[in-house]
């Protein structure tokens, strides 16, 4: 008959590794899709900078071409 110390303490084993897996699992799923969501916000931003210059440049050419009446 095994001693039922040793049977407790692998049963124990047993169940925290299975409880350590389950949330390691969760954890790593959440880290995913963070990280999905941070280079999805970083493929924004850049877009949004670009149309911002390219809107400054727009600007800058439209307002730069006109002459400006001299108000005095």
């Amino acid at each position: 008959m095994p001693n039922l110390n040793s049977v407790i303490n692998e049963q124990i084993s047993r169940l925290a590794r299975r409880e350590i897996r389950a949330q390691t699992k969760k954890t790593k799923k959440l880290t995913a899709q963070y990280r999905r969501d941070i280079a999805a916000l970083k493929r924004q931003i850049a877009a949004l900078s670009k149309s911002v210059a390219f809107l400054t440049r727009q600007e800058k050419r439209r307002v730069g071409g006109a002459p400006v009446a001299a108000s005095t």
